[in-house]
């Protein structure tokens, strides 16, 4: 297709850090490894260089929130977790992931999309070619709030690794030989790689939106958990969809006679399996509505906070300043 030329090197022969990962891999010999060459390029030889810090901070520039990368073939197991979403692609070949001491064998077409603080090691002892697809946890809150607000199988595991305590670490969907979400992640290697403009971010954003569109709508069958979610848990499901629809004018007591609870049972639920309180998560949605709209409308500042639920101006701009760090002004000229 029209990408295969710019992703060559995707397909080609191993880079220099693949090399040394194989002579490492085949000879258990680390007398002959730059020790600086693996400290310049972050790469992981046991004996020479400790796990790998797996931080927003370390791994993403300041404007990246969406980045595509090649997991680098005989690279070491190491076992570790990171605070962001990882999306495995394995776009030829097989390779093994290690969660939380289970061994999952993924094959071509295969995602396993894993929460933020999963402990797993990933392993690709061949020339099979795995695409780790690596999104900052603050992105589904901020870009793709609107997705999280239609339900399905897909928007119900982030809603859980977003703001329950008890998740499944990971899901599997099984793609097999649809062409279509492979050419369409085809597209978003490209742009993580080779695009370097003012709208690869965008495309970026929107690129995982299709990818996650296919999945729901043609692979919804094809998805595979760890375990089945608690009657608690799809019930805190339904609580924050509702929420979510509702957030201009719900209150917790509207909130419990909708579900059958006291108010003071259904605070207490929330507090509990989710660690935050009901106006906590109401006031999250709130901003991240007033966001989206401060960067995707022209309307004004005043028309914005009480479409996103605030009567009073002063709590909005107090509250805006407390999730963002920014007037909304200064928001909307930096998003613009």
């Amino acid at each position: 297709m029209l990408y295969d030329l710019n992703l060559e090197k995707f397909f080609s022969s191993y880079d220099e850090g693949e090399k040394i990962y194989k002579n490492y891999i085949q000879t258990d010999d680390v007398s002959s490894i730059d020790a600086s060459y693996i400290e310049e390029h972050r790469m992981f030889i046991p004996g020479i260089s400790g796990a790998l810090e797996m931080l927003d901070e370390s791994m993403f520039g300041e404007t990246d929130n969406i980045l595509i990368v090649k997991h680098a073939c005989y690279m070491p197991l190491f076992h570790h977790s990171h605070t962001f979403f990882e999306i495995l692609y394995v776009l030829s070949g097989e390779c093994e992931n290690y969660v939380n001491n289970n061994r999952i064998h993924l094959e071509t077409g295969d995602f396993c999309i894993m929460a933020p603080g999963v402990i797993h090691a990933l392993g690709v002892f061949n020339d099979s070619i795995v695409i780790n697809i690596l999104i900052r946890r603050s992105t589904f809150n901020e870009t793709f709030f609107d997705f999280l607000s239609e339900k399905s199988i897909l928007s119900d595991f982030f809603w859980g690794a977003l703001f329950e305590k008890t998740i499944n670490p990971y899901t599997i969907c099984h793609s097999s030989n649809d062409k279509v979400m492979h050419n369409a992640i085809e597209m978003l290697i490209y742009e993580g790689t080779a695009g370097n403009d003012n709208y690869t971010r965008k495309i970026k954003e929107n690129m995982i939106r299709i990818i996650f569109g296919y999945m729901i709508r043609n692979h919804s069958k094809d998805f595979e958990f760890p375990s089945v979610l608690c009657n608690h848990s799809e019930k805190l499901n339904e609580i924050l969809y509702y929420i979510q629809e509702n957030y201009n004018s719900v209150t917790l007591y509207e909130l419990a006679e909708h579900f059958h609870y006291t108010p003071q049972y259904l605070s207490k639920l929330i507090k509990s399996k989710i660690g935050m309180g009901f106006l906590q998560i109401l006031n999250n949605i709130r901003i991240k509505n007033a966001c989206l709209l401060l960067k995707n409308t022209d309307l004004s500042i005043r028309e914005i906070y009480t479409r996103s639920g605030f009567n009073k101006a002063d709590v909005f701009y107090k509250m805006f300043k407390k999730h963002t760090g920014s007037s909304p002004k200064e928001y909307r000229n930096r998003n613009s």
